[in-house]
């Protein structure tokens, strides 16, 4: 009868630290997802920044042309 209750506690334990490596994951999960939106978000701004730009330039380079 001891054995099967240190067997059950040694599960459970065992079981206890898995959740809790579990939870950590997760957690670092939802920090690097925040953080890949974040750098997605600074990366679409600069090809919008990027793409004005050009569009500016070429546009200048145009208007010099007809001149």
């Amino acid at each position: 009868m001891f054995e099967e209750e240190k067997k059950e506690k040694g599960a459970l334990e065992k079981l206890n630290e898995i959740a809790m490596e579990m939870q950590e994951m997760e957690e670092n999960m939802a920090f690097m997802d925040e953080y890949a939106q974040k750098f997605y978000r600074l990366a679409k701004e600069d090809e919008k920044s990027f793409r004005r730009k050009m569009r500016e330039e070429f546009s200048g380079q145009n208007g010099n042309n007809k001149q």
